[in-house]
């Protein structure tokens, strides 16, 4: 369940009314070591993308009886590009699943009290 809802409620109830400094989110460095990998999957609205969603502890607690995440709360998107064919297609598994190859962009996420925040002026390829 906390997993299935973790992004909606991450983004609901957002207000974008802040500046351009309020609205930067600090990169957090060590989040592939610090955060759970809670989720990776292939990119359903991208045919030729993979993703893994990485989440703080006080992300990993889910929403509050309110329905909302707490203020911290921190999740870090990881896009790959798949393994492709010489004509362009995607490769998959046996199992039917995308194969991920490098990193085409991350963007973190955090939530805070009174609206949430997106940062993406990261250089396409962070690792």
């Amino acid at each position: 369940m906390i997993t299935r809802n973790l992004i909606v409620l991450l983004l609901a109830g957002c207000t974008l009314g802040a500046t351009a400094d309020e609205n930067r989110v600090s990169f957090p460095e060590s989040y592939r070591n610090a955060f759970v990998n809670y989720l990776s999957l292939d990119r359903v609205q991208n045919p030729d993308q993979f993703i893994k969603l990485h989440a703080n502890d006080i992300a990993m607690k889910g929403p509050s009886d309110d329905g909302e995440l707490a203020d911290g709360a921190t999740i870090v998107d990881e896009v790959y590009a798949v393994k492709k064919d010489n004509d362009g297609g995607v490769i998959e598994t046996r199992l039917g699943r995308r194969i991920p190859t490098k990193v085409a962009h991350v963007m973190p996420r955090l939530r805070r009290q009174t609206s949430c925040f997106l940062s993406s002026n990261l250089p396409s390829g962070r690792k």
